[in-house]
């Protein structure tokens, strides 16, 4: 059996990988939209930028 004590460290992040993960990056989907809504707290000042395919809405 592994231990997490036996696991390598993870690599030093590069410049790139800390712009882009420097916050919440989020997998959106369907299982439920409102608790999701919830959890972000949206106003109707916010700004939500979303990357989806095949139709999806994020958000519902």
């Amino acid at each position: 059996m592994v231990s997490v004590l036996d696991l390598p460290s993870p690599a030093p992040r590069n410049w790139l990988e800390r712009l882009v993960f420097h916050g919440i990056v989020f997998n959106m989907s369907w299982e439920d939209p409102e608790m999701d809504r919830q959890a972000f707290n949206l106003t109707d000042r916010d700004t939500v930028v979303s990357i989806s395919s095949a139709g999806r809405n994020p958000l519902n």
